[in-house]
């Protein structure tokens, strides 16, 4: 998992997507509408060999309240039957501190474990 920070209008996305297009065949984006349709996909446990998972603004998808999307990814990237998959996603600066901070020094939500080591930049 990568997840590129920067500011508003930094050009975030636009980086990114540069970035992926380098990819050689088969790879292929897939972006989810939200939640929801991840969610749905993730549940099915269909293989999602060679795909690169976009979360634009990553927040719309990581900073639910229960958690349940970044254990599902979790869960995703450490299965290998159902890889190899790419989670690429986009954050301000702000909004990664707020999700990746820990708790009360001993809880780490779900959204943080996912989060803190992947790899960042910007």
């Amino acid at each position: 998992m990568a997840v590129l920070v920067a500011d508003s209008s930094a050009g975030k996305t636009r980086s990114l997507w540069e970035a992926v297009r380098q990819l050689p065949e088969p790879w292929h984006v897939w972006r989810p509408a939200g939640p929801m349709e991840l969610m749905r996909t993730l549940d099915g446990e269909c293989p999602l060999a060679n795909t690169v998972l976009w979360f634009n603004e990553s927040q719309r998808f990581l900073a639910v309240p229960d958690g349940a999307v970044a254990e599902a990814v979790t869960a995703l990237l450490l299965d290998p039957g159902r890889g190899p998959v790419l989670v690429l996603g986009t954050l301000w600066r702000d909004t990664f501190a707020t999700l990746t901070a820990e708790k009360d020094g001993s809880v780490r939500s779900p959204t943080a474990a996912l989060l803190n080591p992947a790899t960042v930049i910007g």
